[in-house]
């Protein structure tokens, strides 16, 4: 295993899409520059639930690098090795209504992904463990969703610092009166430093950034009008 990112897994009402961060595909795209064997895993579940994506370009419904998000086609029936569907226990979040609403400063979200550095390695074996991160929204704009590393998120932060790393991708949820609702993707973070040198650095330094979910279309294109 060369490097680790985190997906979402949606279900939109017209199709099956997951979602990730860009520079988690470019990341890849260097290594098979690199060395054409390399292959794009996904893990599904435990044991036999890792697959490769066959063809992965061909399932590219969007991609936009500026806002570091892509999306690929990606439904549960083509889930498949040697024709044979792979048993997995993944299921995809449904959004039913549509545009996905924005994130409101001052909402607690609560980011899933799988960190880096909780993953253990065995041989060919890899485990990796979920971790929720509990993060009040500091503020919005059609492009960002941001996280400060201050007051009421200090100690969510300190608390985090020794696991980071391999988040890139993660959804980040809010709750409503309805149940949770999807309203973005991490994707980078800054170090706060005093001046306007400021050097990009792990994705929770100081700052955490995610690109709104509202920017999706139904059939996982990407809304480039809204912004």
């Amino acid at each position: 295993m060369i490097d680790t990112g985190t997906f979402g897994l949606i279900d939109t009402g017209k199709r099956h899409v997951l979602v990730t961060s860009h520079h988690v595909w470019k990341r890849f795209e260097i290594e098979r520059s690199i060395n054409p064997a390399a292959v794009l895993a996904l893990a599904l579940s435990d044991q036999d639930g890792c697959i490769s994506f066959k063809r992965p370009d061909a399932q590219i419904l969007d991609a936009d690098e500026e806002l570091d998000l892509i999306v690929f086609d990606f439904a549960p029936e083509d889930i498949r090795v040697n024709r044979e569907p792979v048993v997995h226990t993944k299921t995809w979040f449904p959004i039913r209504n549509w545009p996905i609403q924005e994130a409101v400063k001052g909402e607690t979200l609560v980011i899933m992904g799988f960190p880096g550095k909780l993953v253990t390695k065995a041989g060919m074996n890899c485990t990796f463990r979920h971790f929720p991160i509990p993060l009040v929204v500091s503020d919005v704009s059609p492009r960002n969703i941001v996280l400060f590393n201050t007051e009421e998120n200090q100690e969510v932060f300190n608390d985090i610092s020794s696991v980071l790393g391999g988040l890139s991708g993660s959804p980040a949820y809010a709750l409503a009166e309805s149940g949770a609702k999807l309203v973005g993707f991490v994707k980078s973070g800054r170090e706060v430093s005093e001046g306007d040198d400021r050097q990009i650095s792990s994705i929770f330094a100081g700052c955490l950034f995610l690109t709104p979910a509202s920017i999706l279309n139904p059939d996982g294109t990407i809304r480039r009008d809204a912004l």
